[in-house]
């Protein structure tokens, strides 16, 4: 049955749909008909029935009775009275029996040339047509042969139940009329049959041609060809398939066109992005190197920084012995000439460790501006890289947006766009939390730009107050007899230079401190450079893989064939 084609199955089951039919007609035509022709012969009987008696009547006057054993009808003794009977029977095609009480006495049916007398009627009829006074109608067996009758009592004057008239017709009569109809009937159908076959196989033949039209169509579709044109003006449910595979072919046609204009979208724009990629894993390159080499000036100068700290300690402790000398001299005034020289010649160290803090405290202060500017030009690349950044995530959402109109063939595309897309919105979030670390570090310098310069103004005061303290050791030496007042003034004045020491060597630590958080903010922000040049080459590689995934597509769309317009 599966390999049977399209239009022979429809014919099969059509015709043996019709076949189906046919006979349940014909069976049920045929019960109607047997039906309804014993109807018609009993009612045919009925009305035979009364016609005769009414021709007896008429026939012989008189009303019946029993007499000397015998029935008459007025003068006429009906028993044994053959020539009534067959001439009712001519009359109707059909036999007469006359009945006295139940048994038969006049009648045309004969058996071996003899007529049928002396046999009664059956139980059941002699019941309800002399014990009821009823008229029975239905089939009865006479001779072993189905006849059609009608029985009806025979009434004397005094309306008493004395005898049964009956007319009957023979079954086969109602046989050959059915069978005769049968026949017509059967005939009817073959004829009905047979044109209605014709008429199938020319329908299934014209549908047929269209389903293979429409199949060849879709066979060729399925292989890449829809070149195919199907023509068809029909409004059923195959016209509305054509319709379809037309509207379809059409709609695909602009859609692997639409798909092809956007492959080379996708490869052109991928080209832009691998350009863009590179330019900005050079930018990334670039200021990963300018953060290794600010990283390095920092670390430099917190060493210098933290020299400077240990000269300032040192100063402190010259400071110190000087106050405790100054207390000796006021209690050895003997040798006040010879601790004035000694503090003199403190006094020139101090001098000239205070001028080494302030080249180094210079210095610093030059080397953090450097670092300022520094890190002003990496927010200058990182204003770049943001930039590169919009622009990659702009062509990714342009991607994702060309990959959904494309559809299932669009989907890894979409992938790719969408990867692209979460790179670039990291090189955007590296960029801002470098931005910040930048702006954090520019607060740091400027800051300790104003700490240094603090500290270079304390430098310079306690110079002058190593000054002073040199006129005085100088005042001391000319004049012993001032020396335990100008003493208790180089002992307040040492003091002084003691607490400036201290507060300067306190910034100085804050500095180096700050150069340290420094170095570790520009290892922080070189890490992050690799990091980014490394997205970036992902990006790189990916937009790479974007170009040829494109190609493929515009590969495969070739496959698909339209005609040209």
């Amino acid at each position: 049955m599966k390999t049977l084609k399209l239009g022979t199955k429809i014919n099969l089951i059509v015709l043996c749909v019709i076949i189906c039919l046919s006979g349940m007609i014909t069976i049920v035509a045929n019960i109607q008909i047997t039906q309804g022709m014993k109807k018609a012969t009993v009612e045919k009987v009925k009305a035979v029935l009364l016609l005769a008696y009414q021709y007896i009547d008429e026939k012989y006057k008189g009303d019946w009775m029993i007499k000397d054993g015998e029935l008459y009808k007025g003068n006429v003794k009906m028993n044994h009275n053959y020539e009534i009977v067959d001439q009712i029977g001519k009359l109707v095609d059909g036999n007469v029996v006359i009945f006295q009480n139940d048994t038969r006495v006049a009648t045309n049916i004969k058996k071996n040339g003899k007529r049928v007398v002396g046999t009664t009627v059956p139980k059941q009829i002699a019941n309800t047509v002399l014990g009821q006074g009823k008229t029975y109608f239905g089939e009865v067996e006479t001779l072993g042969e189905t006849f059609q009758a009608a029985y009806m009592p025979i009434k004397n004057s005094d309306g008493e139940n004395i005898g049964i008239f009956c007319v009957s017709m023979h079954q086969r009569h109602i046989n050959s009329t059915i069978s005769a109809l049968f026949k017509t009937l059967i005939i009817s159908t073959l004829v009905v049959l047979i044109i209605s076959a014709l008429f199938i196989l020319w329908f299934t033949r014209k549908i047929h041609r269209r389903l293979t039209a429409v199949s060849n169509a879709l066979q060729q579709a399925g292989e890449g060809n829809f070149t195919v044109d199907i023509q068809d003006d029909g409004k059923d449910e195959i016209g509305q398939i054509i319709h379809s595979y037309n509207k379809m072919r059409e709609d695909l046609k602009n859609l692997f066109k639409h798909v092809t204009i956007a492959a080379e979208q996708v490869a052109s724009s991928s080209e832009e992005l691998t350009a863009s990629a590179d330019h900005t894993a050079q930018a990334t390159e670039q200021v990963s190197s300018g953060t290794r080499k600010i990283a390095s000036g920092a670390e430099t100068e917190a060493s210098k920084i933290e020299s400077s700290a240990t000269a300032l300690e040192q100063m402190a402790q010259g400071i110190t012995n000087i106050a405790d000398r100054s207390v000796a001299i006021t209690d050895l005034s003997k040798q006040m000439i010879h601790q004035a020289e000694d503090g003199g010649n403190a006094v020139q160290k101090t001098v000239e460790q205070m001028n080494s803090i302030q080249q180094s405290v210079s210095k610093s202060k030059e080397m953090i501006n450097v670092l300022h500017e520094r890190s002003k030009e990496i927010g200058t690349i990182l204003d770049v890289i943001r930039e590169i950044a919009d622009q990659t995530n702009l062509l990714a959402l342009n991607a994702a947006i060309e990959a959904a109109r494309a559809g299932e063939h669009g989907k890894g595309f979409a992938v790719v766009a969408d990867e692209v897309r979460k790179l670039a919105e990291q090189s955007r979030e590296s960029a801002k939390k470098i931005a910040e670390l930048i702006f954090s570090i520019q607060e740091d310098t400027e800051n300790t730009v104003q700490m240094m310069e603090q500290a270079i103004q304390n430098v310079r005061g306690g110079m002058e107050i190593t000054q002073e303290t040199t006129q005085k050791f100088n005042a001391i030496m000319e004049s012993t007899r001032d020396a335990s007042a100008q003493l208790e003034d180089i002992t307040a004045t040492v003091q002084q230079i003691s607490a400036g020491i201290q507060q300067l060597s306190s910034t100085v630590n804050e500095l180096a401190s700050v150069a340290k958080r420094s170095t570790t903010i520009s290892e922080e922000i070189a890490a992050s450079a690799e990091e980014q040049f490394a997205s970036m080459e992902e990006i790189t590689s990916a937009a790479k893989s974007l170009a040829n995934m494109a190609e493929e597509l515009r590969e495969l769309v070739d496959k698909f064939k339209f005609e040209q317009e």
